[in-house]
């Protein structure tokens, strides 16, 4: 008697999952358990990022500096090793000597109260009026770590200019004129002050044609 052979899932159907699921709430559980284990990896992902991980650190170098003194031979070690970290990160955009002085004077500047982030730094420094100079490498420092792009993720709208400009009814628009078009939709403030009967004369002098078509304005 002939038995046709038992034949395994394909992969591409099967990706990992159980042979089989009995029950309802058995498929309910295996895809909420595989959905949770998807978001605690981009979490883990997104959050141990190169540059998310610098500022961190940066942040809690500066906030160290303005909470407590430099006391022990250690503490002077690390906060040598941080500067350099900073420094060589940002490359000539900072004078490590002029920086090094600015924060260990952050701590006097502070004057014992408890900095928790950036903000309260910064409304210290905004307290000296003129004398903000004298923090201008630390005022730079903060000003860098705040537009950071701490990640390269990008927004996504659902409307966007693109798709008000190329519509279904609008689908063979050329390269060259989307461009012109989204850079007039971009530029609205500087598109409204065009003189619009300077533009149409521009757009009739090229050509005989224009000319008998359109005539003058």
């Amino acid at each position: 008697m002939f038995h046709a052979r038992a034949r395994r899932p394909s992969r591409r159907i099967d990706d990992g999952a159980p042979p089989s699921v009995q029950s309802a709430e058995q498929y309910h559980r295996m895809m909420f358990f595989q959905l949770l284990d998807n978001i605690l990896e981009s979490i883990n992902s997104r959050l141990h990022q190169k540059n998310i991980q610098f500022y961190i650190e940066a942040e809690e170098f500066i906030l160290s500096s303005a909470n407590k003194p430099l006391e022990s031979p250690e503490d002077r070690a690390a906060f040598v090793r941080r500067i350099a970290a900073v420094c060589d990160h940002f490359g000539s955009d900072l004078d490590p000597r002029s920086l090094t002085l600015q924060l260990q004077m952050l701590y006097d500047l502070m004057d014992g109260k408890s900095a928790s982030s950036l903000s309260d730094i910064t409304a210290a420094l905004v307290t000296l009026g003129p004398a903000k100079r004298l923090y201008s490498e630390l005022s730079k420092l903060i000003t860098l770590l705040l537009v950071i792009p701490a990640t390269s993720a990008t927004a996504e709208r659902t409307f966007s200019c693109v798709r008000r400009l190329k519509t279904y009814l609008r689908s063979t628009i050329s390269q060259p004129r989307l461009n012109h078009l989204l850079f007039l939709q971009t530029h609205q403030d500087l598109t409204d002050n065009l003189d619009v009967k300077a533009v149409a004369r521009d757009f009739v002098a090229v050509n005989d044609y224009r000319r008998n078509v359109f005539g003058s304005f």
